[in-house]
């Protein structure tokens, strides 16, 4: 987060490979900072996006899963 601050960011987007709680401690730090945070919730639940804080949320539907062979 401070990184991405110092070089100017406003918005901070997470993908949805985080877990609730690495999202909760991210957004906390963001607004912290001033920062706003979006969420790729399409594989976290959007309503644990909102529970962990986040100002905007992307992709809230479920995507299917690719399988690889």
């Amino acid at each position: 987060m401070r990184e991405q601050f110092h070089k100017g960011a406003d918005v901070i987007k997470l993908g949805s490979h985080f877990s609730v709680e690495e999202v909760k401690a991210a957004v906390a730090e963001a607004h912290e900072l001033g920062l706003k945070v979006t969420v790729d919730a399409g594989d976290l639940l959007y309503p644990e996006a909102v529970e962990a804080g986040a100002d905007t949320i992307e992709y809230p539907l479920p995507r299917a899963k690719r399988r690889f062979s």
